[in-house]
């Protein structure tokens, strides 16, 4: 499957913009936090 960058931008839209927030540049801030926890639960 070939993977479509509009989609794939539009999917991940929220973090995307997140990621260049104050907030989100901090390496330990609670959606990374939430997505390390998926991981390794």
């Amino acid at each position: 499957m070939k993977i479509v960058r509009g989609k794939v931008e539009e999917y991940y839209k929220g973090r995307i913009d997140y990621m260049y927030t104050p907030e989100g540049k901090a390496l330990k801030n609670d959606k990374n936090i939430a997505s390390l926890a998926k991981l390794l639960a």
